[in-house]
């Protein structure tokens, strides 16, 4: 059962040469995305900075206005305007505690303010409620009382977790909810995602740029560069034999504990992400790719094969493997 669907989202940023001037250039940001979250999977998108993977997350929190496309949750299709009421379905963790925690606010407070936003519930029920969402995340009742400079940033991380968790919402989108954490600390709070997607019967959009994490967790992947979709299928398939140059590239520059035993047909990328604001004609992915040949200077179109789609010009003219 599709929870929610994207089609040809566009994010643009408009760049101004003067104060008050009309835009002269747009930082295309997310270009034509579209893909299907399932109800119950865990959906990765991965890239390098700079993709767009958080700007999507950002645009299915209404965040950030979209410039086209269409945001069709649960069978009906979202305006800006929905998003307010949709913020009970849809939820986020920052990837950041230290900035998306009020400091001046107790940990309380904080998990307690989508309720009273919403207005769900009395205050009775309100405290029942964070009481008991705080012991789901692994903390003690006496954290409630603390404020976010007093905890660990494992601590702050589930009180994220928390918030997002207490509107109990369908789809919970993850942007890189790890990475400014301690290695063992990681491990901590992801098995907590895990047992809780589990257990409440949670959807997650997970944004991240660690392929581990993903091949451990992910059922299904999208792979971005520069704004634009290069692959997407299940994930096993895709790290096991990535299709798209580009994905098997990030594949290849995962680090290994014995760098020597790499493999011969391994590729590194190299060369700088060009800027978005100057983005490549045709493929984006181009000026890296080792493949690159004259068509590449024209759009590929999506290509269907083996479960999975993929834009490249290699399938789309010689069915080449890569």
């Amino acid at each position: 059962m599709k929870l929610l669907e994207v089609k040809n989202l566009k994010v643009f940023f408009p760049i101004k040469d003067k104060l008050f001037g009309k835009p002269t250039k747009f930082v295309k940001a997310v270009n034509n995305v579209s893909f299907e979250v399932e109800k119950g999977e865990i959906f990765s998108i991965v890239g390098e900075s700079g993709s767009g993977k958080s700007t999507i997350a950002l645009a299915l929190m209404g965040i950030h206005e979209r410039n086209g496309g269409s945001i069709i949750f649960n069978g009906a299709e979202v305006n800006q305007e929905d998003f307010k009421t949709l913020r009970r379905k849809i939820q986020i963790v920052f990837q950041d505690p230290d900035s998306s925690l009020d400091p001046r606010k107790r940990i309380k407070e904080i998990i307690a303010e989508g309720l009273r936003v919403h207005r769900v519930g009395d205050k009775a029920f309100i405290d029942e409620k964070v009481r008991d969402i705080v012991e789901k995340v692994g903390l003690t009742v006496d954290t409630l009382r603390k404020y976010p400079h007093e905890l660990s940033g494992g601590q702050k991380q589930r009180v994220g977790i928390a918030r997002a968790l207490v509107l109990e919402p369908e789809l919970i989108i993850l942007d890189e909810p790890t990475a400014s954490l301690d290695v063992s600390i990681q491990a901590q709070i992801l098995n907590l995602l895990v047992d809780l997607q589990e257990a409440l019967g949670l959807t997650y959009i997970l944004i991240t740029h660690d392929l581990k994490l993903v091949e451990h967790i992910s059922d299904r992947t999208l792979v971005m560069y520069l704004g634009k979709v290069m692959e997407m299928g299940e994930t096993k398939q895709i790290m096991n034999k990535p299709l798209h140059p580009y994905t098997k590239a990030l594949i290849d520059s995962v680090p290994v504990p014995n760098p020597e035993k790499r493999n011969e047909n391994e590729e590194i990328l190299t060369g700088e992400i060009p800027s978005p604001l100057n983005p490549p004609e045709g493929c984006p992915f181009k000026t890296r790719c080792k493949y690159r040949m004259e068509l590449c200077s024209k759009e590929p179109k999506s290509i269907k094969l083996e479960n999975r789609v993929v834009f490249c010009h290699l399938y789309e003219s010689k069915n080449l493997e890569v």
